[in-house]
């Protein structure tokens, strides 16, 4: 079971000193400069602190396996797994999820009773009640296949191919329900300031009404923000993996592996702001100026946002738990491994390239600042590039040596127990590693808010010109900032998504 219980407030901390004048002796008084609150709502269990949810899960993934001897120089594995994961509800049908067929926006409620109380009548405009518990019924077909081969095509018993596919499924629970069943007449989100809340007590322990009175839901009360909500399309998010591997016996004692691997990942999560304004029909109007370099179009057309926003019912953030992360992987492997009897030597080469359109649970990954998914979120293809954490070279060289002191050795090989267990026994060893360095894009703002990215930081620049001239790479001055300029107001970035390179890294350890 999941349980969410939210704490009666969370405060900013920033007491300034309006009431006492000493900002330490507002903050010790308990006077608040501004205060966010997860409030009880009129349908919250009284006899519980906070608004409890509790989800049920249910998962179970029986599988087969089974090898088969085709000769004697040829081994196949199959297998096949049945991976069933529930759609998840909330118990007590505190419940709700995005109602596709509202055009202006709008949610599903798994509580029947929430059409007849008073808090959502039919035709009001923003929640219904869809007939379900959750968004839709438990996918039956999960099914994993799985196969393997291992053969030897020459009789000196020298050479080993080896090969396998291969489907795995992955988990889409946890967070990505939070906000599902803490949305209004269970739960209140408010925000309160001496300024907004004139009236209002200014010390926090009585600032809080109590939320009893049912009204009628209105789009402020359930969706002015939602952070993270159950996806009304949901989806089992997998990766097909497959490798393809040859191992000789170059010598007595020394090995070497090539191998290729690769992999695909589907319906992957994302989180994305589907409230976010799609971007102006024409950029450039609303990017127009006069002789004196004054914007003259900022509410002209459709350059204001509001007038761009695809629901009409969300005017916040509305975070939307979807499955559109795509990824891919592909990989060479070159291992040399040398094993005597006191030294063990591997040297190990990759090449790879790791795509994606999204590096993180939450946001697209350290390129773009918030955690609302993407640059555009009508737009994922935008946000496809090199993964954050593509490294695409790299080499690792490490040993091992058994120095020859100690009983039985080169050295001191008749030496006694005692003295054995102070100068007997002692190895040495070392790592070698040169790779690549990690991709990074080059940030920009939105000017005026006008593509309403989050927090205004979300757009990427243009770049304008080689931002690696001759000279530049130093520990003070990587890159070359000229080579980068701030997109003009309406305008997204077009540079791509982790398009650069950031210095390598070469460790050695010895020991």
């Amino acid at each position: 079971n999941y349980i969410a219980e939210h704490v009666p407030a969370i405060l900013e901390g920033w007491y300034l000193g309006e009431e006492t004048g000493n900002a330490v002796a507002d903050f010790l008084l308990g006077y608040y400069q501004s205060a966010q609150i997860f409030q009880p709502g009129p349908f919250s269990n009284p006899k519980i602190s906070g608004n409890q949810n509790v989800y049920p899960e249910r998962y179970y993934a029986p599988y087969f396996e089974d090898s088969w001897k085709a000769s004697s120089d040829l081994t196949l594995n199959f297998g096949l797994r049945w991976d069933f994961r529930n759609i998840p509800y909330e118990q007590t049908n505190k419940f709700f999820w995005l109602d596709g067929q509202n055009p202006n926006g709008g949610l599903c409620f798994a509580d029947p009773k929430l059409a007849t109380d008073g808090v959502a009548p039919p035709g009001n405009g923003i929640s219904r009640y869809c007939g379900r518990r959750n968004p839709v019924a438990n996918s039956l077909v999960p099914f994993a296949p799985r196969f393997g081969f291992a053969w030897r095509p020459f009789k000196d018993d020298k050479t080993v191919v080896r090969g396998g596919y291969g489907v795995f499924f992955a988990s889409n629970k946890g967070r990505e329900i939070d906000d599902s069943g803490d949305i209004y007449p269970f739960e209140v989100r408010s925000t309160y300031t001496p300024q907004s809340q004139t009236t209002a007590p200014k010390l926090t322990n009585q600032l809080y009404p109590a939320y009893t009175t049912v009204a009628a839901v209105t789009p402020q009360a359930c969706c002015s923000f939602l952070a993270v909500i159950q996806s009304e399309n949901p989806h089992n998010p997998y990766v097909q993996q497959w490798s393809l591997g040859v191992q000789r016996q170059l010598a007595p004692n020394t090995t070497v592996d090539v191998s290729y691997e690769g992999s695909k990942g589907t319906h992957l999560l994302t989180r994305n702001d589907i409230a976010q304004a799609l971007p102006p029909s024409d950029p450039s109007f609303c990017a127009a100026q006069d002789a004196n370099g004054n914007y003259i179009n900022l509410t002209n057309g459709d350059c204001p946002v509001a007038s761009r926003r695809p629901y009409s019912n969300f005017t916040g953030v509305y975070i939307d738990s979807a499955w559109r992360g795509i990824s891919s992987y592909n990989a060479a492997n070159v291992n040399l491994t040398r094993r005597t009897a006191s030294t063990v030597v591997q040297l190990s080469y990759a090449w790879s390239k790791s795509l994606d359109n999204k590096s993180a649970a939450a946001g697209i990954g350290n390129s773009l600042a918030g955690w609302n998914g993407f640059m555009d979120n009508h737009n994922p293809s935008l946000d496809y590039g090199l993964s954050d954490f593509d490294v695409r070279s790299r080499f690792v060289a490490n040993f091992v040596y058994q120095l020859p002191f100690g009983r039985g050795r080169r050295f001191g090989a008749n030496m006694n127990k005692v003295v054995d267990g102070f100068l007997g026994g002692w190895q040495t060893g070392g790592i070698v590693s040169l790779q690549k360095g990690f991709p990074f894009s080059i940030g920009a703002s939105d000017p005026f808010g006008l593509l309403d990215v989050v927090f205004g930081t979300g757009n990427r620049a243009h770049q304008v010109g080689n931002p690696f001239p001759s000279g530049t790479r130093n520990i003070n001055r990587y890159f070359d900032p000229s080579a980068f300029a701030q997109p003009d107001p309406a305008h997204f970035g077009f540079m791509g998504r982790n398009t650069l390179r950031g210095p390598g890294e070469h460790v050695v350890d010895l020991n």
